[in-house]
């Protein structure tokens, strides 16, 4: 059924408050994109924002969590979180599978490393 999912937005949010934390504080939800577009039987309540909105999601802030949330007003930061989260996806492609705090193959830096230094980036730039 159209608008009907597996888990519902706050069984969500219980994984990715369960799920590990980069050293800035973001946390790291792998599995998010699955959780968020399985279809099953929880009907969609009225969010402001669209599931779609967070396709590209893995990573967030308490910030990004409470958008995700939100039922009452329309958050014009959802399209600078959408261009962070495809510039993410983009540096993070072949390096996500490996575990948040270990060093990456080749490399002198963790994947949280890697994730908290490209956010600062992209907020510098954009923010």
């Amino acid at each position: 059924m159209l608008g009907s999912y597996k888990f519902s937005r706050e069984e969500i949010v219980n994984k990715i408050k369960s799920s590990c934390k980069t050293k800035d504080g973001y946390y790291i939800c792998k599995k998010f994109p699955l959780y968020n577009k399985q279809l099953g039987n929880n009907i969609e309540k009225k969010y402001m924002h669209s599931r779609e909105n967070f396709e590209n999601k893995i990573c967030f802030s308490k910030y990004d969590i409470e958008m995700y949330l939100e039922k009452e007003k329309f958050n014009p930061y959802i399209c600078m979180m959408i261009r962070r989260d495809n510039y993410l996806n983009d540096i993070l492609k072949n390096d996500i599978k490996f575990p948040l705090k270990k060093k990456l193959p080749q490399q002198n830096f963790t994947l949280s490393e890697l994730i908290d230094t490209a956010i600062y980036f992209f907020n510098n730039k954009y923010i």
